[in-house]
């Protein structure tokens, strides 16, 4: 086992309970809260036996799963894998009623049940378990008792690019990607989020037009499962996009697409170091607009509200990126 876990516990006396405070001891590892108690009983508690993976799956907003928790997990895995003898998965969202996931035995299902970030995140999940043989066990209101556990803290960084790498052949394989090029250029206007949405996409589009390429603009990517989504962002050869949580979806995109990413300011691939994995990767100039509601449809203002804003794109300065990319 290698020695960067961020919590380690190994002790046969030792319980997890999740979702209640029964002797008011909390402890807390990375803003997630576990309580740890001596069973009361050795009655209606689940042993699992051997070295247990905990995993929390928070899955209400792509970005933060992928990585908040996701890549620090996938890394670890890959480097012990042949030490875990079960994963213990807890399913964190507000509006997931119960995780009736499919679990790896349905991998041809994967990405085409629902829509939404809950089932975008668990698509990636089990793409990335494929290549893993190791128990699943989806946790439910009950007492846990273990031999060992593992519990992974968080992190905040695309620090092993390799892991990127081998996450998009994985899901290339699930997916059965990439599909050869609809378009040249998809401009995704980020509409359905209700915030930093690309105005001018119309026009920006007739101008690429111009210079011979070809244009598809999409609006919404909520209306779309996992697999759908990455059939359709791998069927270009040029992506422009506002930046935001959506962005999160480079990792299931081919690395040789040139990607236009509006507003640098809050880039989360620049910030986490994902845009290094495309050898051609923009930012076009732009110019702010007040957006009346800068919640956008979730209501989940930015703290900086220039965050929030939406974008006229410089159509110059889009068409001199085309034209060298």
């Amino acid at each position: 086992m290698k020695s960067f876990r961020n919590v380690f516990l190994k002790n046969s006396h030792k319980g997890i309970y999740n979702g209640t405070d029964l002797f008011g001891n909390f402890t807390s590892i990375e803003n997630r809260l576990y309580n740890f108690h001596k069973p009361l009983s050795f009655e209606n508690f689940i042993h699992l036996k051997g070295t247990t993976l905990r995993y929390e799956l928070h899955v209400h907003n792509i970005a933060h799963f992928t990585y908040d928790t996701f890549l620090n997990f996938f890394h670890f895995l890959r480097e012990n894998s042949a030490g875990i003898d079960t994963l213990l998965i807890n399913v964190k969202s507000d509006s997931l009623e119960t995780p009736a996931f499919p679990q790896l035995s349905d991998m041809d299902a994967v990405g085409t049940f629902k829509t939404g970030s809950n089932y975008w995140c668990n698509s990636l999940f089990l793409c990335a378990l494929s290549q893993f043989n190791i128990k699943v066990v989806y946790q439910t209101e009950k007492v846990y008792f273990f031999e060992e556990l593992i519990i992974l803290g968080e992190d905040r960084l695309l620090r092993y690019p390799g892991d990127a790498h081998l996450l998009y052949k994985l899901i290339s394989t699930t997916l059965k990607l990439p599909p050869p090029p609809a378009e040249d250029v998809i401009i995704y206007t980020r509409e359905e989020a209700g915030s930093r949405i690309i105005l001018n996409a119309a026009q920006l589009a007739e101008e690429i037009k111009k210079i011979g390429f070809s244009v598809k603009i999409v609006d919404t990517l909520a209306n779309l499962s996992f697999r759908d989504q990455a059939l359709l962002l791998n069927s270009c050869k040029i992506f422009i996009s506002p930046t935001g949580a959506n962005m999160t979806n480079l990792l299931l995109m081919n690395k040789n697409i040139c990607i236009l990413e509006v507003d640098y300011r809050n880039s989360w691939p620049r910030l986490m170091g994902t845009d290094r994995l495309f050898s051609k990767y923009f930012f076009p100039s732009f110019s702010l607009v007040h957006n009346p509601n800068p919640g956008g449809k979730s209501g989940r203002a930015q703290e900086n509200p220039l965050f929030d804003q939406n974008y006229i794109v410089d159509i110059s300065s889009t068409l001199d990126i085309l034209m060298q990319a």
